[in-house]
């Protein structure tokens, strides 16, 4: 789930982040947004992420790949995890 989303700076400073809890089952989460794929960092419960964007929307546009401990994946829209 997503608790926070934003973008901050401009220019070459500029930047989107997201944050979020993840299940005890939650191994990886990958967001893809347009030509970059972002490994989010997951730890305790708790996953975050960020990356250059330029103007910073802090919205996610593309697809996030949640990877189970089991190795299963699933794909959604990252529209679909704000609340």
């Amino acid at each position: 789930m997503l608790d926070t989303a934003g973008g901050h700076g401009d220019g070459a400073s500029a930047f989107n982040y997201v944050e979020g809890s993840a299940g005890a089952d939650v191994k990886a989460i990958t967001l893809h947004e347009g030509d970059r794929t972002i490994d989010a960092l997951v730890d305790g419960g708790r996953w975050t992420a960020w990356w250059p964007a330029d103007p910073p929307t802090g919205l996610l546009g593309g697809n996030v790949t949640i990877t189970l401990k089991d190795g299963s994946t699933r794909s959604v829209p990252g529209q679909s995890l704000f609340r």
